[in-house]
């Protein structure tokens, strides 16, 4: 962003391509004036201070660093990757490296568990029945089939006891 600058010394001053007499005032570039401090919006402190963490914890074993992973949002988990595998310290491990994919996949499951439950919300006990046959031997959603089942007949297995 253009700005003016008036020069008020005895000296040509030379402001990028521009020279600028003595009293003489041009538009120049604001972040080549002498001085310039840019305002920071805070963001820039917190990418700081969330890389320092990420490297602080790369600093650890791959078993400390695994242990983290679950905690740690997709997009610190990314920049996490790319400083592991940066010139400038990372140390390129290929523990971290396979804990980091391990992740992600064991996510990406999570992900498609919880939509396949979506996907069951709403449906009646006998649309859950067919869901049920459906999975096969898929142990994980048969599970969640028969919590969606029991979800929708709570009492029946207390009367059934009576």
């Amino acid at each position: 962003m253009k700005k003016p600058y008036t020069n008020d010394t005895d000296k040509i001053v030379h402001i990028g391509n521009c020279t600028i007499w003595p009293g003489q005032t041009r538009e120049v570039e604001e972040t080549l004036i002498p001085g310039f401090v840019q305002e920071s919006s805070g963001e820039e402190e917190q990418d700081t201070a969330l890389e320092d963490a990420l490297v602080a914890l790369l600093d650890g074993s791959v078993a400390e660093i695994r242990e983290a992973l679950p905690g740690l949002p997709g997009e610190h988990l990314d920049l996490l990757e790319t400083l592991e595998a940066s010139d400038n310290g990372g140390k390129g491990r290929k523990g971290v490296a396979e804990a980091i994919a391990e992740e992600r996949l064991r996510r990406a499951a999570q992900a498609e568990l919880d939509a396949f439950r979506d996907s069951l919300a709403g449906l009646d006990e006998e649309a859950l029945l067919a869901k049920l046959d459906e999975v096969g031997g898929d142990i994980e959603r048969q599970e969640i089939v028969q919590q969606a089942i029991e979800a929708l007949t709570p009492g029946e297995e207390e009367q059934e006891q009576d």
